[in-house]
């Protein structure tokens, strides 16, 4: 189906598939929209950075200084603004939060989702006798019951996935429908100014945290665009994001079965022959971020994300000219996030999208072993070809607030509750039900959220 007259700047329509919303808002100032069963579609900012450690009250008062540590029930901390140290009951602390170190903590390990919801990041060793052996970044090891393991996803590094300069003809892995394409001097061009809907497509698995990068030339093409993570190498999708780009305003639209729904936009001032453009999208949060000549132009949320995509397209509607194609995996284990059980036993997803159904018999440092639907043979297969091992079992969402306990935030977007046991200079110590005593690195931590003490 193609695509619906572009909409200026203020409108806002449900989208088919999953919901945006734009970083400030509509221009026209209108709250948020309301939708059916309640929720609303909210405003997505990058956090701002916090220079220092503060304790947030549960009457929202906040004192600021550095967190010695949390033992025997109290926070002590030494406050910016005054001499001596105070300690304070943990009855009257809402959540303590940690100032950003000069670089945000590095996890190139995997990650070990929780049936209820939760998760932890270590280097899965192994899994025997009914247990999955975690080693932490603070060197702790748990073992973890399989019953209570309903996810593991395995680290992989930075993988460039595309990479095209356009020095040498068109590419043999890309298709080119419409129009008249061709290269000229380091330049992808589309030259026929009648033409519509053409487009450019190349098969790339994209899952995870991926970087989008092209330069797009403004006074040559004034509508130009990308399906991202997108299911079909045509302009009729299943399932994409779709982002425009034109000389005054970013579109971006959500596709769902051959449907393009508009989503948001953003206003914008282009007219250079050369235009860097930056995409961010991570799967796991469905969140989406662009830049254009290193200016911020917006960022939306999908409360449904696209977790797989198979191929990215370039469109062009009348002439175009595109240069230095680069699509890029950031290392990391890709997030797993709480969904129903699946039927037909635990599923392997391999690094090219393809699944496996069977039933998962055992996990060494090197290898998953296990028999494929309707068959007892065991076979084996290299970590190294995996993203994800899903078990059956149903995952539960985020388990609610049970008086006494306390939420531990990581920043690489882990969290754990449980009962606090101490926390000092370099690590934090939990008492988990489902994962039991866990060490955590404290520059690892962003935040730790009390709840409701008796």
């Amino acid at each position: 189906m193609r695509c619906r007259e572009p909409v200026k700047l203020g409108c806002a329509v449900i989208c088919g598939f999953c919901l945006f919303s734009l970083i400030a808002g509509d221009s026209d100032g209108k709250p948020p929209l309301l939708l059916r069963g309640g929720r609303i579609i909210r405003p997505f900012a990058q956090e701002a950075p916090v220079p220092e450690d503060f304790v947030r009250f549960t009457n929202k008062d906040v004192l600021s200084g550095d967190v010695e540590e949390i033992v025997d029930g109290a926070v002590a901390i030494k406050p910016k603004m005054a001499e001596g140290k105070l300690t304070i009951p943990v009855g009257g602390v809402k959540e303590v939060v940690f100032k950003d170190g000069d670089e945000q903590s590095s996890f190139s390990t995997d990650r070990l989702v929780l049936v209820n919801g939760e998760s932890l990041s270590g280097k899965i060793e192994g899994m025997a006798d009914g247990k999955v052996a975690l080693t932490m970044p603070s060197s702790g090891k748990v073992n973890v019951d399989v019953e209570k393991a309903a996810a593991m996803a395995f680290y992989k590094g930075e993988e460039v996935l595309a990479e095209e300069s356009f020095d040498s003809g068109l590419p043999e892995e890309m298709q080119f429908v419409g129009g008249r394409w061709r290269t000229q001097k380091g330049w992808l061009l589309q030259s026929d100014s009648r033409a519509v809907e053409c487009y450019a497509s190349v098969p790339v698995t994209q899952t995870g945290e991926i970087l989008y990068e092209w330069i797009v030339n403004t006074k040559v093409g004034n509508s130009t665009g990308i399906y991202f993570m997108a299911s079909d190498p045509g302009l009729w999708q299943e399932r994409a994001y779709f982002i425009r780009i034109r000389r005054e305003y970013v579109y971006i639209y959500m596709c769902r079965n051959g449907q393009e729904d508009y989503c948001g936009s953003r206003r914008i001032s282009l007219y250079k022959n050369r235009n860097e453009v930056r995409l961010k999208y991570d799967s796991g949060r469905g969140r989406i971020e662009l830049w254009i000549d290193r200016m911020e132009v917006g960022r939306w949320e999908c409360l449904a994300p696209i977790r797989m995509g198979k191929y990215i397209v370039l469109r062009a509607d009348a002439t175009a000219a595109l240069d230095d194609l680069n699509i890029v995996r950031k290392g990391g284990a890709v997030r797993v996030e709480a969904a129903p059980a699946q039927a037909g036993g635990d599923v392997l997803m391999l690094v090219n999208g393809d699944e496996i159904s069977g039933k998962v018999k055992g996990l060494s440092e090197r290898s998953v072993s296990f028999t494929a639907y309707n068959s007892e043979q065991v076979n084996e297969i290299d970590r190294e070809k995996l993203l994800t091992v899903r078990f059956e079992r149903k995952m539960q969402k985020l388990p609610r607030a049970v008086s006494g306990t306390v939420v531990i935030v990581m920043r690489n977007g882990d969290r754990i509750s449980g009962e606090l046991l101490f926390l000092k200079q370099e690590v934090a110590r939990m008492s988990s039900e489902q994962a039991g005593v866990v060490d955590l690195r404290r520059e690892d931590l962003r935040k730790v959220i009390f709840r409701e003490f008796p």
